[in-house]
């Protein structure tokens, strides 16, 4: 019953033309959204360097683990430990702005020819047809019986019928629920308003890494503003009826020494100003410490810090999951520390344990939920516990462009498919043979081939019907 029948096209080479249906072809776009899959799955595995990050991407690198500084010299030869904001990312996403612009071009044509009702044209055939779904029915009826038959067919089934003049063969485009083919142009329109903001995002976005103020504490903006953000206070309260702690924190921003404005952050529940938004990301404990044994009071080291002398070290968590070292060099030992966010009592605690210079034999001290002392191991241990909030300030211009058009491609999608729009070309035609031939075609890559095979059957039987 099925198998494709000839479509017309161009007499000569037109490179243009061929660009374009390259371009509109459904291939293209399911190649280019392919690599930009995959593109985005390499730049989760490999940490990416942000140009953003306080102005500074050493500071990054200097952040990050020193198994990432023994990485192949080919990852940062070919930018991948900077994907985003390589020339030839920037290259894919105009690419595939590119394609979704061409195919916005041709479905925003075909749903105004189809709902405003002109006159079909070959040329459109052309274009139309290239990769559309087909299948051809034969008759032994001559040529007016059949067209007849599949004009009533149609008809009865609630299809609108306009001829296609101008060709040798009797053609037709038959439409039911038109309008509904804007959902597509729609749909592809919220794509390119999404890659649009996503574009400027990543032109113009930055983001400074995660920061631990004490009350009181400021962190200036830059980026040609006066503006700053400071810290006046930061609340961990107890948990509720259902085991969970609510943190919050009050922020003021600052314009020189003037407040400008003041707000109250929450997890889930940012603060924006200017463009700019604040995060808070979670809280960590921030760790003042002092350690005896015997002989009196000992010097303390941080991991990576210079050696200290006698007397307080300060330790803060860069996050909740964080576990620092403190080295105690007299006597080759570390003091391991550890947050725990769901202890018995409904608080966060702290966990102190001390272990051999080769990270073995670990000892747990004991865990603190507020400040206090510890003993174990030949050591008198004095904690200052408090909790700090950890704040993320980003800059993500247009990014309710980006939610808009998403948001629009979506309600789009949904509509085209929940009650898809129909639009079919059929030609008929009659050989040397006697039988006469019908073809039905559909757009490509729109939706409805099974529905097509199922119209096309019943379509057969009719003709079929005391033949």
């Amino acid at each position: 019953m099925t198998r494709e029948f000839p479509v017309p096209r161009a007499s000569r080479f037109d490179p243009i033309g061929s660009s374009w249906r390259l371009l509109a072809a459904p291939q293209t776009l399911m190649a280019l959204m392919g690599c930009l899959a995959v593109l985005l799955v390499v730049g989760t595995l490999i940490p990416q360097i942000s140009l953003r990050v306080d102005g500074d991407p050493q500071t990054w690198l200097v952040a990050q683990t020193g198994l990432w500084e023994q990485q192949n010299g080919l990852v940062r030869v070919l930018g991948l430990d900077n994907l985003y904001h390589t020339p030839w990312f920037y290259l894919l996403l105009a690419l595939l702005g590119l394609c979704l612009f061409v195919r916005f071009i041709e479905s925003l044509d075909l749903a105004w020819q189809a709902t405003v009702g002109r006159n079909w044209s070959l040329s459109s055939f052309v274009f139309w047809g290239r990769h559309g779904p087909q299948v051809r029915l034969s008759s032994r009826r001559p040529p007016e019986s059949v067209q007849a038959l599949t004009r009533g067919f149609f008809a009865r089934r609630g299809y609108r019928w306009v001829d296609v003049p101008g060709l040798e063969s009797s053609n037709a485009v038959v439409t039911r629920r038109e309008l509904l083919l804007w959902a597509q142009p729609i749909m592809l329109a919220g794509f390119l308003l999404a890659l649009l903001g996503l574009s400027i995002m990543g032109a113009w976005g930055w983001q400074v890494r995660d920061w631990q103020p004490a009350p009181g504490e400021r962190r200036g903006l830059g980026r040609g503003t006066t503006y700053a953000v400071r810290l006046d206070a930061f609340e961990l309260p107890q948990a509720g009826s259902g085991g969970e702690l609510g943190f919050y924190s009050t922020i003021s921003w600052l314009d020189g020494e003037d407040v400008v404005r003041q707000d109250v952050l929450s997890e889930g529940n940012p603060a924006t100003f200017e463009g700019v938004t604040v995060h808070q990301v979670g809280y960590v404990p921030a760790v003042k410490m002092s350690v005896r044994d015997e002989e009196g009071l000992l010097g303390l080291q941080l991991a990576g810090a210079e050696p200290s002398v006698p007397g307080e070290v300060e330790v803060i968590f860069a996050n909740a999951d964080a576990q620092p070292l403190i080295l105690i060099p007299s006597q080759d030992r570390f003091l391991a520390l550890a947050a725990d966010a769901e202890c018995a009592g409904g608080r966060p605690s702290l966990q102190v344990a001390i272990l051999g210079a080769t990270g073995e034999d670990l000892l747990l001290l004991g865990t603190l939920s507020d400040s206090g002392s510890l003993s174990g191991a030949g050591l008198q241990i004095a904690v200052d516990l408090t909790y700090r909030p950890s704040l993320r300030v980003d800059h993500r211009p247009a990014m309710g462009l980006v939610l808009a058009g998403m948001a629009l491609a979506v309600l789009a999608f949904v509509a085209g498919w929940a009650a898809p729009a129909r639009l079919m070309w059929i030609a008929t035609q009659a050989d040397d043979e006697g039988e006469t031939h019908v073809q039905v075609l559909m757009p490509g890559g729109g939706w409805g081939r099974r529905w097509l095979r199922h119209t096309a059957g019943r379509l057969e039987e009719d003709l079929a019907g005391d033949e």
